[in-house]
């Protein structure tokens, strides 16, 4: 959904743009290809030739999902994309964490920023944890070769959601 409209925007603004999905976009915006950010491959085919690498990917939290998909996707993939860019030279990569990465379960965020330090202790919860893990390897890459950012959002949905939409369309009917 983010990477769809950061897509959508970048090509109205006349630039060249390609993304990685695990199925093809809704409508034919840019160049695409189906592919898995686990695979180091897939990520260097639809890099080479960036200038910035907006990283959009990540396992978010779905019941069942086993705990090593978590890992594969949002540490693994993330490993996969920062390699990539210092293999291809790329010199910006933009990544898109979470809010979720400085809740501490205790106290709310009120006016927070980023000087918010992560929880003293990995949370137990596996989305929240990868998505620290991830974080902490993007901003460790972040050097002369490679800037780095994460940007931590609140959770989204709108047009092209798969997730939260329907849990809140099914939790108005329950109530």
């Amino acid at each position: 959904m983010l990477g769809y409209e950061i897509a959508r925007q970048l090509v109205a603004g006349g630039k060249e743009v390609w993304i990685l999905d695990l199925e093809p976009p809704p409508g034919q915006i840019c160049g695409a290809l189906v592919g898995d950010i686990r695979s180091a491959e897939d990520v260097r085919a639809v890099c080479d030739g960036a200038e910035v690498v907006f990283q959009c990917a990540a396992a978010v939290w779905k019941a069942g999902t086993r705990w090593a998909v978590y890992e594969s996707v949002n540490v693994g993939g993330n490993r996969n994309v920062i390699d990539v860019c210092r293999n291809l030279g790329i010199r910006r990569l933009v990544y898109t964490s979470t809010m979720d990465v400085v809740v501490d379960g205790r106290r709310p965020i009120v006016e927070g920023d980023e000087s918010l330090p992560y929880p003293r202790r990995l949370p137990r919860d596996v989305y929240c944890r990868t998505k620290i893990l991830a974080e902490q390897l993007v901003l460790a890459a972040n050097d002369a070769d490679l800037a780095t950012c994460a940007l931590r959002p609140v959770g989204m949905y709108g047009p092209r959601d798969r997730y939260h939409l329907g849990n809140v369309v099914e939790l108005a009917r329950t109530r």
